[in-house]
């Protein structure tokens, strides 16, 4: 190798720039050159035997000019040079001495004025050197162990070094920066560095940064070594368990096990539960796959894993859509649809608001179920319905627990695991019918279900660990509220009365003849109902409060239009009235209770609820020979008995203010009500019954348009009564005039329509003593004894 001597002064070399590359004195690079003019730089360099001055690039992507430049670089010789095919040059070029570029100028070559770079090289410790030198070198060593990259060679060379020179101690720095320092700007900070401490601080801290990362990098080998001799050994063992259970003649489901912990990874179940699953996975690895206890662990991870946990349906609020597809789907019911329009706003407004448990109690076919299937659709929930009419057993609600044979989830978790969401619409259908046994009382299990405080920490007897039910939003419905008390201080209660006949004509032309008419494929237009004819089946072919009945008779009269038409018998339009509609469903099933033409003695036209709506009761009563006793017949219940009894107490008490006492002592009194087959009972026929005990006493007609109900004390007073808009729409139907009712429900009649009290005068009534002014056509002077003003029936006091 040629000795270069150092340049101490300014001179003029060619120039050659770099990219990403920063070259240190002592270093030798290769170097490609394929553009025009520094391929001639290198040639005249190589021609005329000269240095070169090698400078990095601050941007390697714009052309090489002297701003893009860096000011400090290494003036180098070329040591070897060689053309290749595609005209490009490859150059061995080592660096000699930093420099400092001074002026450059762009020819043909580019060429600088450099200077030597005015380096530091005596410290101001002597002893300073030595100390840096063995510093770096230990450093450096333990680098080279903790880097398994580089070869032995390296540490030898360095151990050997037993004195130096100061030049010794450039040359080390150089050869460590080299090796050790990353990047361009790192790399040309080290050859910028004016002392030999400057140069010494870089090193020592770029050898302590690489050092702290080869030691994280250690420990993470050693963490994943000892994670992947974990792996290989439980891969052994499975291997060794696959060979075994082959030889037994086991099917193998080690794939099964391995998808089951990715299930238990992705199920976003708590980590409790998490863990308990992973315990339960390892036991079942155990245990033969034919033996009955594995059949129950496969099964109850498979549960675990099935359920939702965190798993939601988008729900999207918008008031006003919900509102309309209410309307859209169900007819009145306006204080249902209120309280769902409601909860909606709070829960826009709140957030996430304690989810309401709502209570629909109402008759048959009157829509409860498909109110919250709707519902469902119009606040963006998926439905889930679970039925619990004659569940009796406390497990199909809470689960069975593990240990019995068959054992399985509450009907509540198997819903929730076929629907898939944690936060689905829940209606529990016919709460009112579940059943109690020496088993267990499923009402009260509901209780933990129902109620927002503990239902986010639901247990089931099967799963053994918590669920939340708090996002799950739950409607129950019941025929009646014969529920348990604690059960229904759990839930709101909103009443869905039966429909009236206006009702249910209007039902049926807005909603049941587009249904049945898709239903059977038939065209819009082709099959029409007169309003006559609707109100002709209402009245006389169903008996009901809801529309089920109503929706068969409906189907049946377009089978038989389908039918027809198939046949040719038909023509394509038709029109169902009152003049045919006996051909399609036959003769009427019920008839409608009408009030007497005339007055009778005894006989008074009294009103009654059924859950299929209201209907007239008349109250008939005899006077017959005897020793005062009272006959009842009619299926006549306890209550009403009690009633009776009153009845006769109050008529005899009045019948004395007219000196009428003795023949009421002497003579037997037998009340009857029609129908016997069908049970009667309750308290409001108290004032028919005193009114036909009193006509039939003072030989008295009753007035026939006239009907009356209410509970009757023994003062004479008037109590309220239920079921108010029933009984009226019952006398509407019945051709009565009059209805009489306790004072006390006057405010009832607000919510009722007025179109539907057109053609009756309701009279409010406090005393008894005024159903009998009103009622019996009594001498005046009868009337007088009363101490009340004799009216005509055309001046009562009534309210229309």
């Amino acid at each position: 190798m040629q000795a270069h001597h150092l340049m101490t002064k300014s001179s003029k070399l060619p120039l050659l720039s770099l990219k990403d590359i920063v070259m240190f004195p002592g270093m030798v690079i290769p170097i490609f050159v394929d553009r025009k003019s520094p391929i001639n730089t290198v040639d005249l360099t190589k021609a005329n035997a000269i240095r070169l001055m090698v400078a990095a690039q601050k941007n390697c992507i714009s052309k090489q000019c002297a701003s893009e430049l860096y000011k400090i670089g290494c003036i180098a010789v070329i040591r070897q040079l060689l053309r290749l095919p595609d005209g490009t040059m490859k150059a061995m070029v080592e660096g000699v001495q930093r420099s400092e570029v001074i002026t450059t100028r762009a020819n043909s070559i580019q060429t600088c004025e450099v200077m030597s770079f005015a380096y530091e090289y005596q410290p101001s410790n002597p002893r300073t050197i030595e100390d840096l030198f063995r510093m770096v070198v230990n450093r450096f060593v333990c680098y080279l162990h903790l880097n398994k990259r580089y070869s032995e060679e390296a540490e030898l060379t360095l151990r050997m070094i037993g004195g130096f020179v100061l030049m010794d101690v450039n040359k080390l720095f150089d050869t460590i920066a080299i090796s050790v320092v990353p990047g361009l700007n790192q790399k040309q900070r080290m050859l910028e560095a004016p002392t030999i401490e400057a140069r010494f601080d870089i090193l020592a801290e770029r050898l302590e940064y690489e050092m702290s990362s080869l030691l994280l990098e250690d420990r993470l080998q050693d963490r994943v070594k000892l994670q992947l001799e974990k792996n290989q050994k439980e891969y052994y063992l499975h291997e060794q368990l696959k060979a075994i259970q082959k030889e037994l003649g086991e099917p193998e489901d080690i794939a099964d096990f391995d998808k089951a912990v990715d299930c238990i990874e992705t199920s976003k179940m708590p980590e409790e539960v998490k863990a308990k699953t992973k315990r339960e996975l390892r036991k079942l690895r155990t245990m033969a796959s034919s033996s009955a206890d594995a059949n129950v662990i496969r099964s109850y991870i498979e549960t675990l894993i099935s359920l939702p946990w965190k798993r939601k349906s988008v729900v999207q609020i918008d008031i006003n859509k919900t509102e309309e597809l209410l309307n859209t789907n169900h007819y009145g019911l306006s204080e249902v649809k209120s309280r769902v329009i409601e909860h909606l706003a709070i829960s826009k407004r709140a957030g996430k608001p304690r989810a309401p448990v709502l209570c629909f109690v109402g008759p048959p076919g009157v829509g409860k179920t498909s109110l919250g299937r709707a519902i469902a659709k119009a606040i963006g929930r998926r439905f889930v319905r679970a039925s619990l009419g004659g569940v009796h057993d406390e497990a199909e609600v809470r689960g069975h627990r593990r240990t019995y044979v068959g054992s399985m989830p509450g009907k509540i978790l198997q819903s929730l695991i076929r629907i898939k969401v944690c936060n689905p619409l829940f209606l529990l259908d016919e709460v009112d019918k579940i059943g109690t046994v020496l088993r267990g009382d499923p009402a009260s299990a509901l209780l933990e279900v129902l109620d927002p405080e503990q239902n986010k920490e639901f247990c089931d007897n099967y799963i053994e660990v918590e669920f939340d039910l708090s996002d799950v939003m739950f409607v129950a419905t019941a025929n009646t509220l014969n529920i348990p008390k604690p059960l229904v201080d759990r839930m709101e209660v909103i009443n869905i009365p039966g429909y009236t006949e206006e009702e249910k004509v209007s039902i049926v032309h807005s909603y049941l003849i587009k249904k049945h008419l898709i239903t059977s494929g038939l065209k819009e237009g082709t099959l029409t109902f007169t309003k006559a004819a609707v109100n002709a089946i209402v009245r006389y072919y169903t008996r009901e409060a809801g529309v089920r009945s109503l929706e068969k008779e409906l189907a049946k009269i377009c089978r038989k239009v389908v039918r027809n038409s198939l046949s040719m018998k038909e023509p394509t339009h038709l029109e169902v009235n009152t003049a045919n509609l006996k051909s399609y469903l036959g003769n009427p099933k019920y008839s409608i209770t009408n009030i007497l033409k005339q007055g009778r003695i005894g006989q008074v036209a009294g009103l009654a609820w059924t859950e299929t709506g209201g209907d007239l009761l008349f109250i008939e009563a005899l006077l017959l020979s005897g020793k005062g006793r009272v006959l009842r017949t009619g299926s006549i219940g306890k209550v009403m008995k009690e009633s009776i009894e009153a009845a006769r107490s109050i008529a005899r008490s009045r019948i004395c203010v007219v000196s009428l006492c003795g023949p009421s002592r002497e003579s037997d009194i037998h009340i009857h009500a029609p129908e016997s087959a069908i049970p009667k009972d309750g308290p409001s026929a108290g004032v028919a019954v005193v009114v036909s005990i009193f006509s039939v006493l003072t030989d008295s007609i009753v007035r026939s348009e006239v009907a009356v109900t209410g509970e009757v004390t023994l003062n004479g007073e008037v109590l309220p009564i239920g079921g108010l808009p029933e009984k009226i729409y019952a006398a509407q139907r019945g051709n009565v005039r009059t209805v009489l009712i306790p004072e006390k429900n006057l405010k009832e009649l607000e919510d009722m329509t007025s179109r539907s009290m057109v053609s009756i005068s309701v009279v409010p009534i406090k005393w008894i003593d005024q159903a009998l002014i009103i009622m019996l056509k009594s001498p005046q002077k009868m009337l007088k004894s009363f101490g009340v003003a004799t009216v005509e029936p055309s001046e009562y006091p009534h309210q229309t």
